[in-house]
């Protein structure tokens, strides 16, 4: 009896492990998959204000001839 409580909590130890591992497999890629999404969007937003820069400047150059 004390051999089977000794293996089955050995048993419930590797399952918290695994459980443990694979916890943090997820929350890794969930952060990788927001981290690509961050840079996505920041080099859209960049783009977006270089956009505007140029036809501001575009603009202002029209406007001064």
């Amino acid at each position: 009896m004390v051999l089977d409580n000794t293996l089955h909590h050995a048993i419930l130890q590797k399952i918290v492990n695994i459980q443990d591992w694979m916890r943090a497999r997820l929350v890794r890629l969930r952060f990788l998959k927001m981290r690509v999404a961050t840079v996505v969007l920041q080099v859209n937003l960049n783009c977006g204000l270089f956009d505007l820069m140029y036809i501001n400047t575009q603009s202002q150059e029209v406007n001064e001839l």
